[in-house]
């Protein structure tokens, strides 16, 4: 989405106190990446003073996040094989396999003579290791971070091949007999032009393809809550022709979509049930895109279903899992100004030389650049779902920035050990390896 393209994952490797299932012999019982896509310092910040302000703290900013309370954490580094600033892909494909690579590249590394060298991911490690995997995403299940774990491409823009990395004994042989979890969006690439609305020339219905390889198929939340009930053992989730709505539109226009926390819960019940423990990566996609858009509001409301799908995998746990929260990249949303110690964050911070408001987010870049700016600020305006804040540079869309990104993690100290102040974002694959090998 950027010249130089980029991508926040949140890390974050789950423990409960005091889980039900009994941790797996020489090993963590689990090991969950919550990806935050987009969620750099600003956007925590953002999400636990507008938390503090809808429980009526005092002031809002003494709220408090689930990441709060993680025992470890660090900075990132973030930067791209050939680029200052990451995209998704290649951000993905560090954290995923322990390599940088060039923007737009799903875990592969390009050769000079045209080729690509197959970059094995912690995914696959994990199905070597006849653990169980997932994939829950608000994005399209065939979007890059999603992707980086199961597709090894140049292009990740190329969703319609990336769905067929998926589907076990097919493109990848290093899924062995799959992804036992798959939830998110992107019904339309996976369907052929002749159904619903399907995008795929080559006639192929790979959600029939997949439901004949063992899987279970849901489309609704309802579908996905009497397959959790009834047992199932592998699920694809297609909740949507795209991307799922953001958290702040969906009870009103896609109440039949799930949250990611009842994705979440879902996922950790089907993959905890094999002895052999588990590997699960969550992300808010749709962080980054509100942010793409200079739209604090729901960025900041996605962030919020992210930590609450992030306590709900505290909650379910065992101890021995473990859980780690980073971003592979930042945007250029920043918080400034002057606001009231009792504001909520969409607030206005001060007036600019012109006398022109401002608010407490604003952005470096983006479309709001572009607009008149209002002579006055009204609270129904600042906390209006389509409010943009003011950006400096105009562009079509906000871009990401480059800035370190936040890691927290939980779990057994001896997992952690690599986890430093500061680390580079190919050191947090080494946290991954480790607590999926048990070492």
């Amino acid at each position: 989405m950027l010249g130089c393209k980029s991508l926040v994952i949140v890390v974050l490797l789950g423990v409960y106190l005091g889980g039900a299932v009994p941790a797996r012999a020489g090993g963590s019982r689990g090991v969950i990446l919550f990806l935050g896509d987009g969620m750099g310092t600003a956007t925590v910040t953002a999400a636990r003073i507008h938390k503090g302000a809808l429980e009526g703290k005092e002031p809002p900013a003494s709220g408090v996040l689930a990441i709060d309370a993680a025992p470890r954490g660090a900075l990132v580094r973030t930067y791209a094989a050939d680029c200052m600033i990451t995209d998704s892909a290649a951000g993905i494909t560090a954290y995923a396999t322990g390599h940088k690579t060039v923007n737009g590249a799903l875990s592969v590394t390009p050769r000079l003579d045209g080729g690509v060298d197959t970059l094995p991911t912690v995914l696959e490690l994990a199905e070597a290791r006849g653990m169980s995997t997932g994939l829950v995403t608000t994005t399209t299940i065939t979007h890059a971070t999603p992707a980086g774990f199961y597709a090894h491409t140049l292009f990740r823009e190329k969703e319609l091949d990336i769905a067929l990395a998926a589907i076990p004994g097919q493109q990848n042989r290093g899924l062995g007999d799959g992804i036992e979890v798959l939830m998110g969006g992107g019904r339309n690439f996976w369907l052929p032009k002749a159904v619903e609305t399907g995008v795929r020339e080559d006639g192929r219905n790979l959600i029939e393809e997949m439901s004949r390889a063992g899987y279970t198929a849901v489309g609704t939340r309802a579908e996905l809550e009497t397959a959790r009930q009834a047992g199932k053992k592998k699920i694809l989730g297609l909740f949507g022709p795209s991307h799922l709505e953001y958290e702040a539109d969906r009870p009103r226009t896609a109440p039949q979509q799930p949250t990611l926390t009842e994705m979440t819960r879902a996922a950790i019940e089907v993959l905890s049930r094999n002895p052999k423990g588990y590997f699960l990566m969550v992300e808010g996609g749709r962080i980054d895109h509100a942010l793409h858009g200079n739209n604090g509001y729901r960025a900041v409301t996605d962030m919020l279903e992210f930590n609450r799908a992030i306590s709900e995998a505290l909650r379910m746990v065992s101890k021995e899992t473990v859980i780690v929260v980073t971003a592979d990249h930042d945007h250029t949303m920043v918080l400034s100004g002057a606001p009231a110690p009792n504001a909520d964050v969409f607030s206005q911070a001060g007036k600019d030389k012109n006398g022109l408001p401002f608010t407490t987010i604003i952005f470096g870049n983006g479309p709001s650049a572009a607009k008149p700016i209002p002579d006055t600020l009204t609270t129904a305006m600042l906390n209006a779902p389509d409010f943009q804040e003011r950006a400096g540079v105009p562009m079509p869309y906000e871009e990401h920035g480059g800035q370190d990104v936040p890691l927290y993690a939980f779990g057994p100290d001896k997992y952690l050990k690599l986890i430093k102040g500061s680390m580079n974002n190919t050191d947090v694959f080494g946290v991954l390896k480790n607590a999926v090998e048990g070492k």
